[in-house]
């Protein structure tokens, strides 16, 4: 700056009076520019930056109204990222235009600045028309905001009162605008690499999640033993109240539901028949007939509970939103996993698509418990059928290889059925040959 001075000392020095009035206007934008250099340094959000400019720019040009619209690659439009206008003022940051509604096509496409003299004569943009004269805005003028790697938008300044904006006054917003795109872009590169840092780490739980319930899928055979370990598992990742599985048996028409309440640490089992009950009415009957991953919220709960008593307890314990996924094995459906909160966060795509693989995982965990049930039972079944044929084996009738009905050798099996439990010893007498060996 200080080397600035001097050259304008310099050429000041024999200058003609108007002369002078210019380099000494060139001197106050040469400062203001250095203030806005330091003023982009010291701050971190764009927000803020133009809280400072809407104080430091009027200086040289007059304006009541100053923003940044940024282009949405994605929709291809313009999209009003920061506003510092008068209290009045009704427009807020996300106000959306499309590229054929705005002045800002043009500043974009031809990097170059328009200027509207007098806004209530503008025919063209009819929608930004309004929105500018609804908010008080007479003269505005819009120069491109573009960093050296890329076009980002561009940067408006507005005038209650009708003026004209001069050439210069125009270039000295270029320049602003040109400081300004670098810090723009440097905020939004950094917002870029926050939310793919953020991506990756939820990307990182929800693998260590699923490994997780993996491995709880292989060591746990029991279900009453694996669900409150899914659900604790799913709990670090998606926040949830409460969770529930239900699972229907087709054959038998009846179901089972294990519901996990965490405000109470409330573990509850329950077993019934399955007609025209809460659970076919329910959530966990509409996802098991569509087969499709669903989220309820309160006016969805309330509807269902004129004929489900479960919706009619979930909105009883302050349920506002629940989702609930179908549980899936070759295209047969076993039951659903259900997860709810009390609050009104609603589950993102993300949240449902992960419950989804965790269903998945879940319909494994079933079919595994159910064959160990089967074999349980089986198992058990043998062991009593085990002990009837070695009861069996002990009666009048079933001694071994033993043949004959004669009165005299029943009478003899007879005695050895009353001896046999005793450890007396047994005397056998008779003609050789008898087979008394």
């Amino acid at each position: 700056m200080r080397i600035l001075e001097n050259r304008l000392e310099r050429l000041t020095f024999g200058a003609l009076p108007e002369e002078l009035d210019a380099l000494e206007n060139e001197r106050d934008r040469l400062r203001l520019l250095l203030e806005v250099s330091e003023s982009i340094a010291s701050h971190r959000e764009i927000a803020t930056l133009l809280q400072d400019l809407a104080q430091l720019l009027p200086r040289i040009v007059p304006f009541d109204v100053i923003n940044i619209v940024l282009h949405d690659p994605v929709r291809n439009s313009m999209r009003l990222h920061a506003l510092v206008a008068p209290e009045f003022n009704k427009a807020r940051p996300g106000l959306e235009f499309s590229m054929d509604e705005t002045t800002s096509k043009s500043v974009w496409e031809n990097q170059q600045p328009v200027m509207v003299e007098d806004v209530e004569e503008e025919k063209n943009f009819p929608r930004l028309m309004a929105v500018l004269r609804e908010n008080g805005v007479r003269s505005y003028c819009t120069v491109p905001l573009t960093s050296p790697l890329r076009q980002l938008g561009d940067m408006s300044f507005a005038s209650a009162k009708k003026r004209t904006f001069s050439d210069s006054e125009i270039a000295f917003l270029q320049q602003v605008a040109r400081q300004v795109a670098i810090a723009v872009d440097n905020v939004l590169h950094e917002e870029s690499a926050r939310q793919a840092q953020e991506q990756l780490a939820r990307e990182r739980d929800r693998v260590r999640l699923l490994l997780e319930v993996n491995n709880a899928v292989v060591s746990h055979l029991d279900l009453d033993d694996l669900f409150p370990a899914v659900s604790a598992c799913l709990r670090r990742v998606i926040q949830h109240d409460g969770s529930a599985l239900v699972l229907h048996d087709e054959h038998s028409r009846t179901f089972r539901v294990h519901l996990l309440r965490f405000a109470n640490n409330e573990s509850i089992i329950e077993e019934g028949e399955m007609g025209s009950d809460s659970c076919a009415k329910g959530p966990s009957g509409i996802v098991m007939a569509t087969r499709k991953a669903t989220v309820f919220d309160e006016a969805d709960l309330k509807k269902l509970s004129a004929e489900s008593p479960c919706a009619q307890q979930m909105i009883a314990a302050g349920v506002r939103i629940y989702c609930s996924v179908p549980l899936l094995s070759h295209d047969r459906a076993m039951g659903a996993m259900n997860v709810g909160r009390l609050s009104a966060d609603v589950f993102s795509p993300e949240d449902v698509e992960l419950l989804s693989e965790v269903g998945k995982q879940i319909s494994i965990a079933v079919e595994n418990a159910q064959s160990y049930r089967e074999l349980a039972q089986l198992k058990d079944k043998l062991a009593k059928e085990k002990v009837y044929l070695e009861e069996e084996v002990r009666t009048e009738q079933n001694f071994g290889e033993i043949v004959g009905k004669c009165a005299a050798l029943h009478k003899v099996l007879k005695e050895v059925e009353t001896v046999a439990p005793t450890s007396s010893t047994v005397l056998i007498h008779g003609e050789t040959g008898t087979g008394k060996e």
